[in-house]
């Protein structure tokens, strides 16, 4: 396995355990999993638009 190889699998590893604690942030909260989605893409790019399109 090549250094970018074992990145990627070591970013993969990282977003599944992000994924699974937002999973259970979103259970708690009791909000839906793609609202969340939808609000971090947008901070992260900064479009206000995308969120709109998703609801």
């Amino acid at each position: 396995m090549n250094k970018k190889e074992s990145d990627n699998v070591i970013r993969f590893r990282l977003d599944l355990k992000t994924y699974l604690s937002v999973l259970k942030y979103c259970k708690k909260k009791k909000i839906c999993f793609k609202d969340f989605v939808s609000f971090a893409i947008d901070e992260f790019t900064g479009d206000k638009k995308t969120g709109k399109a998703v609801q």
